[in-house]
C-alpha cells in the first residue's frame, strides 16, 4: 500500500484551489445576447465539432461551454448597479432589469368561461341580477368536503352514518326503527305513484277523442280529427303512426303559406347586419337610375321644337321668291337649315353655359354637370370597340416582415454575392438605431459598403441627379435604401440611371413632363428598409420628385425599378415623431381609398399594343381591392393609437403592415385626384414648415398635402361608384344604415373631416399659406399629372379642379 504524506495532500489541495481560482479568458466569434432579467444568455456561435460524438469528451466540452457562458452572464450581472443591504454590512444586492425575452409557459393561459345565451342577452340589455345565484354545493362538516344539496350523496345523508337511529320521544322503545323507516319510504313511493296516475287520468279525460255516431257512419272531417288525436297520443310513448296512403298532408300553419322563421335574438350579429344591408341595396336597386345625358338631350329637343314652332309662326307668310329660289338651288343650304343649325349651336351653347358658367363652383353644384356622364358614355363606347384595356398585371417586391429582421440584410447581400454596396439614407436617420443595425449586419458579414446620406426629404430633380452622380462614380453592384419614401425613391432613381448611363434624365420621367420611355435595362439588386409607415415605396416601381423648373411633382413609374426585397422591421417605426407618424398614416389612408375607388382596369384607355407598354398604375382590380380594404381597416383601428401613444408597439407595427398592404394595392391599381392635386401643393409651398420635420427648407409633407383634399375629392367622385364610397365610410366608423346612395360622397367626406379633426390636422390649404389667388397655379400644376388624374372614376375639367381646390381651403 502506497504511503501518503501530509505534504502530498497539502500540495494536491493547493493545486485544486489554484485551479478553481485560475482566470479563464473566453473567446467568442459572435457576441452573446444577454437578458439579465431572466438570467438568460443566448449563444449563437457554431457548435464545436467534438460535441457531435458521444462520450466523455462531449461531456467535458458541454461543461466547459456552460462554464464559459455562465461566466459571461455573471460578468454582465457585475456590470449592473448594486448596493449593500443592512446599511452596508449585508450581502451585495443587484436590481435586475425587466426581462426582454418572453419565456414559454408550461400550460396555456386560462380562458374565461364563455357567456351563456341568457348572460349575453342580459349584458346586451343591461339587466343585472337582483340576488346572487344559489350554489349547487354546500359544505359538509362531518365529511369535510363540498357536496351537492340533493341526491343520494347529498350533504348530511352519508349512508355510512345509518348504523344508528334515534328513537323518538313517546314511541315504543322495542319497535324496529329501521323497519319503520323502510315502511314510511314505501308509503311515500306508493303515494307519489297514485298522484302520477291520477294526473294522467285527469289529462286523458280532457283530451278524449270525439265520440262516434251510433250508426257508425262518420263524416270525413270527424275521421280526420280522430286520426290526428290518435297520432298525437301515441307520439308521447315513442310510437309514430305514418300517414295513410290517401291521407292529405296536414299543414302546420292554419293561415296557409310558408311559415316565417325568425332568427334568434342573439347570434350572428354580423350576418344579420349584412342581411339588412342587402335588403337596403335591393330597395335602392329598384329605383330607376337617373340618366343625365338622356335628360339633357330631351331638354334640348324640347327647346328646339319650341323655338322652331315660334320661328315658324313669325315667318309664316314672309317667304318670297328669294327663299323659294334658294330652296330650288341644288347643293345650297336653305336659310331654314341654317337657322336650325344656328339654333342648335345657340341652344347647345346656352345649355353648356347654364351647366358651366351659371353654376357656382362648389361641390354641391358639381353634380349638375353632364360632361362627366358624356365622357363616361364615350368610355363605354370605347370598351365596346376594344379601345380599353382587358387585363391587369400584378408586380410586387419580395417582402420580409418581422421585428429585428434588419439584421439579416448582410446575409442577404452575402447570398447575392455583393462586393460593393451603396447605402443610402438621410442625415437624420444616420444617427438613429436603424442605421446602426444595418451597418452592424454589413460589418459582421464582411460586406464592403459606402454611405450616401445627402438624400433630401421630398426630393427634387437636382437631389436625384446628385445621387445618380454618386452611384455612377461608385460603380456599385447592390443598393440598400434605409429611410422613408424619399430615400427609397432616390435610391430607385440612382440605380436606374447608374445601370443605364447613356439615358438622359427626362427619358424615363412620366409624360407629358418627360418622355416616358420604358425601362429596358437590367438593374442592380436593391433592398429597401422602410423606417416610416406611409409611402409603401418598398413594394412599388414608382419614384416621385419635385421638378423645380415647372414647380410640380412628377416621377418615374416602371415595374423594373421596384426593389428586389423589402425588409419591413416594425421596430424602426418606434423612432418616428408624432406628426411624422400622422402624415405617414394619412398617406396610407389615401393610398387605400384612392386605389379602391379608382377607375376599373377594364375601362382604362388606351389598350396597350404590347404588354411592356401597360402602365404600372392600371386601375382598380379584384386583387388590389383586397389589399386596399385590409389596409383601410387597419388604419381605422390603429392610426389614432399610433399617433397618440408613441410607445404603442402594436399600433405602430400594424401601421407598418398597413403601409405595405396599401403599397401592394395602389402600386398596381394606382391613385387619382388626391395625389394628382397634392403634387402642386407640395411643389408651390411658400413658407410652411411642418412640425417634427428637421429640415432647412419649406416643406409640406406628402401625406398632409394628399389628405387635405380628400373630403372634396371623394364628394366629387362618389356618383361613379357610391357603393364603394359607402363601404369605405363604414370601415372608417360611419353609420350607413340610413344613408342613401346619392349621399355616399357627403357621408365619406364628413367621416374624413371628423377623423382629421380628432387628429389636429391643419384646417385646409389656407393653413398652409394658400389662398384663392393661388388656385390657377395649383390647377396648372395638376393638369400635367395625367398619369394619376386619368384614373379618377369621374373625369374633371379645369373649372372643376378649381372648385375642388376652393372647397379644400377650409375643412372645418
Amino acid at each position: 500500500m502506497a504511503t501518503l504524506y501530509v505534504e502530498d495532500l497539502l500540495a494536491r489541495a493547493e493545486e485544486r484551489e489554484a485551479e478553481t481560482l485560475r482566470s479563464v479568458a473566453v473567446h467568442k466569434e459572435l457576441d452573446l445576447e444577454f437578458d439579465p432579467g431572466n438570467l438568460l444568455a443566448v449563444d449563437k456561435n457554431p457548435v464545436p465539432r467534438g460535441m457531435v460524438r458521444e462520450g466523455a469528451a462531449r461531456e467535458d466540452l458541454l461543461r466547459a461551454l456552460a462554464r464559459d457562458n455562465t461566466q459571461l452572464l455573471v460578468g454582465q450581472l457585475w456590470a449592473l448597479p448594486s448596493e449593500r443591504a443592512d446599511g452596508g454590512s449585508g450581502p451585495l444586492l443587484v436590481q435586475l432589469p425587466e426581462s426582454s425575452t418572453r419565456l414559454p409557459r408550461e400550460k396555456p393561459l386560462p380562458k374565461p368561461r364563455p357567456l351563456t345565451r341568457w348572460e349575453q342577452f342580459a349584458r346586451l340589455k343591461g339587466i343585472r341580477p337582483t340576488r346572487k345565484k344559489r350554489g349547487t354545493l354546500v359544505w359538509d362538516e362531518v365529511a369535510k368536503e363540498w357536496r351537492r344539496r340533493w341526491g343520494y350523496r347529498r350533504a348530511g345523508a352519508d349512508p355510512k352514518r345509518d348504523w344508528v337511529l334515534e328513537v323518538p320521544a313517546g314511541s315504543d322503545p322495542l319497535q324496529d326503527q329501521f323497519a319503520k323507516r323502510r315502511e314510511e319510504k314505501r308509503e311515500r313511493v306508493a303515494r307519489n305513484e297514485f298522484n302520477r296516475l291520477r294526473n294522467l287520468a285527469r289529462g286523458s279525460s280532457r283530451g278524449a277523442a270525439p265520440q262516434l255516431h251510433p250508426t257508425g257512419h262518420q263524416d270525413r272531417a270527424e275521421l280526420g280529427r280522430v286520426t290526428a288525436v290518435a297520432r298525437l297520443s301515441t307520439a308521447s310513448r315513442g310510437r309514430f303512426q305514418p300517414r295513410l296512403p290517401k291521407e292529405p298532408p296536414v299543414t302546420k300553419n292554419r293561415a296557409g303559406g310558408k311559415k316565417r322563421r325568425f332568427g334568434p335574438v342573439l347570434g350572428d350579429l354580423e350576418g344579420e347586419k349584412q342581411r339588412q344591408l342587402e335588403l337596403v341595396r335591393n330597395l335602392n336597386a329598384k329605383k330607376p337610375p337617373l340618366d343625365l345625358t338622356r335628360a339633357v338631350n330631351k331638354q334640348l329637343r324640347q327647346e328646339e321644337s319650341e323655338a322652331a314652332a315660334t320661328a315658324k309662326g313669325k315667318k309664316r307668310g314672309q317667304r318670297g321668291k328669294r327663299a323659294r329660289r334658294q330652296q330650288q338651288r341644288p347643293g345650297v343650304p336653305s336659310s331654314r337649315s341654317n337657322g336650325r343649325k344656328k339654333r342648335e349651336g345657340s341652344l347647345f351653347a346656352k345649355t353648356a353655359a347654364s351647366c358651366v358658367m351659371h353654376v357656382p363652383f362648389s361641390l354641391s353644384h358639381l353634380f349638375a354637370r353632364t360632361a362627366a356622364n358624356v365622357e363616361t358614355e364615350e368610355a363605354g363606347n370605347e370598351a365596346a370597340l376594344g379601345k380599353t384595356d382587358y387585363a391587369f398585371e400584378m408586380a410586387v417586391s419580395n417582402i420580409r416582415y418581422g421585428e429585428g429582421v434588419t439584421k439579416e440584410v448582410g446575409m442577404d447581400l452575402q447570398n447575392m454575392g455583393a462586393r460593393n454596396v451603396c447605402v443610402m439614407t438621410d442625415q437624420n436617420l444616420r444617427q438613429l438605431p436603424p442605421m446602426k443595425a444595418v451597418l452592424d449586419s454589413l460589418t459582421k458579414n464582411g460586406i464592403v459598403f459606402k454611405i450616401y446620406d445627402k438624400v433630401r426629404v421630398e426630393p427634387t430633380d437636382q437631389s436625384f441627379m446628385d445621387a445618380i452622380e454618386f452611384a455612377k462614380k461608385g460603380k456599385f453592384d447592390s443598393y440598400i435604401a434605409l429611410g422613408g419614401g424619399s430615400v427609397i425613391d432616390t435610391c430607385k432613381c440612382a440605380n436606374l440611371y447608374a445601370s443605364s448611363p447613356e439615358s438622359e434624365f427626362l427619358d424615363h420621367v412620366n409624360a407629358p413632363i418627360g418622355k416616358g420611355k420604358p425601362v429596358t435595362v437590367a438593374l442592380k439588386p436593391l433592398i429597401a428598409v422602410p423606417t416610416t409607415a406611409g409611402t409603401g415605396s418598398e413594394t412599388t416601381g414608382v419614384a416621385i420628385f419635385d421638378y423645380k423648373e415647372l414647380k410640380v411633382k412628377t416621377g418615374i413609374a416602371s415595374r423594373a425599378i421596384k426593389p428586389h426585397l423589402g425588409l419591413v422591421d416594425s421596430s424602426h417605426t418606434m423612432h418616428m415623431p408624432e406628426r411624422v407618424t400622422a402624415n405617414s398614416g394619412f398617406d396610407v389612408l389615401c393610398h387605400a381609398l384612392e386605389s379602391y375607388t379608382a377607375l376599373p382596369y377594364h375601362k382604362r384607355s388606351p389598350c396597350p399594343s404590347n404588354p411592356v407598354h401597360r402602365p404600372a398604375y392600371q386601375g382598380s382590380n379584384p386583387i388590389s381591392d383586397v389589399w386596399a380594404i385590409h389596409a383601410l381597416q387597419i388604419v381605422a383601428k390603429y392610426l389614432k393609437r399610433a399617433i397618440k401613444d408613441p410607445e404603442d408597439q402594436e399600433a405602430r407595427a400594424n401601421m407598418h403592415l398597413a403601409s405595405t398592404f396599401a403599397g401592394i394595392g395602389f402600386g398596381n391599381a394606382g391613385v387619382h385626384l388626391c395625389h394628382g392635386m397634392s403634387y402642386p401643393i407640395s411643389g408651390l409651398v411658400k413658407n410652411y414648415k411642418a412640425k417634427d420635420y428637421h429640415v432647412d427648407h419649406s416643406l409640406v409633407p406628402h401625406g398632409l398635402s394628399v389628405v387635405l383634399t380628400s373630403p372634396a375629392v371623394f364628394t366629387f367622385t362618389a356618383p361613379m361608384c357610391p357603393e364603394r364610397h359607402l363601404e369605405a365610410a363604414q370601415i372608417m366608423g360611419a353609420n350607413i344604415s340610413t344613408a342613401r346612395m346619392k349621399d355616399a360622397g357627403f357621408v365619406l367626406a364628413d367621416t374624413l373631416r371628423k377623423f382629421l379633426f380628432d387628429l389636429n390636422v391643419d384646417n385646409g390649404l389656407a393653413a398652409l399659406g394658400y389662398s384663392k389667388a393661388d388656385i390657377p397655379s395649383l390647377v396648372k400644376g395638376t393638369l400635367p399629372q395625367e398619369r394619376v388624374t386619368k384614373l379618377s372614376p369621374r373625369p374633371q375639367t379645369e373649372e372643376e379642379l378649381s372648385a375642388l381646390f376652393e372647397a379644400s381651403m377650409k375643412l372645418y
